[in-house]
């Protein structure tokens, strides 16, 4: 078994737990507060905009658990590996166009935490 693998598997359910448990606490409540002052049609393509992401992350993890598993070909890694590297780099793109520091998008560092053990896993 690549311990890199597993290491990215459990990398990716966090980055999926960190995105849905903590994140919705931080970008719900200001969705529900702009009701009154932006369009419904905004606010419901940012609800549907954060759900594909939820599910995109879940079903990213299990992808990476599935090969870890052997259910699934090692192809399916790089794949994998390379939307997490979409996540984190586009999450740095959008921290810095914000200017926000990156370490307040957990999205930047998870995912290049886990495109990175992805990639590793194919070097050991």
């Amino acid at each position: 078994m690549n311990g890199f693998w597993v290491a990215a598997t459990a990398m990716a359910f966090i980055t999926f737990a960190v995105h849905t448990f903590v994140g919705t606490r931080f970008a719900v409540p200001p969705l529900r507060s702009a009701h009154a002052h932006v369009p419904k049609a905004t606010i419901w393509l940012n609800y549907l905009c954060w759900h594909i992401v939820t599910v995109a992350l879940l079903l990213l993890a299990f992808s990476f658990l599935s090969v870890v598993l052997g259910l699934l070909n090692r192809d399916v890694i790089i794949v994998a590996t390379a939307c997490f590297a979409g996540v984190g780099g586009v999450s740095l793109v959008a921290t810095a166009k914000g200017r926000i520091p990156w370490y307040r998008f957990p999205a930047s560092y998870l995912g290049a935490t886990t495109a990175l053990l992805g990639a590793a896993g194919f070097l050991a």
